[in-house]
């Protein structure tokens, strides 16, 4: 699910830790970031397909408004290193997909397809 938010806004791991349930308007289609690295609050359009996501995902995850999106099983703010592990596990497992969708095409080239 965390991925899927990076993608789809662009934020920064530190950036989407620190969103609260609150600060997502399904209504209104965007994301109110208040805690940045500028430190200047930030509005971003929240797309139709993220948003689907969210939605399931907090049916599931449930909570409060005040409560962080991505949280730790305690309810804290999520621990950025974890995240940052997910990230790296994440493109680490795509690499791999490619190489083997590079080397499942060599003997298609060979058998002249």
């Amino acid at each position: 699910m965390g991925l899927s938010y990076l993608v789809g806004t662009g934020n920064r791991i530190s950036t989407a830790l620190n969103v609260k349930i609150q600060d997502i308007d399904f209504d209104e289609a965007v994301i109110y970031i208040r805690k940045v690295k500028n430190r200047k609050q930030q509005i971003i359009p929240l797309s139709a397909s993220l948003s689907s996501v969210l939605i399931a995902y907090l049916q599931i995850r449930q909570g409060d408004p005040e409560d962080y999106l991505f949280c730790s099983d305690t309810g804290t703010i999520g621990d950025k290193r974890t995240y940052q592990q997910l990230v790296a596990d994440y493109n680490k497992n795509m690499e791999s997909i490619k190489q083997a969708a590079i080397y499942s095409d060599i003997p298609l080239l060979k058998n002249g397809y």
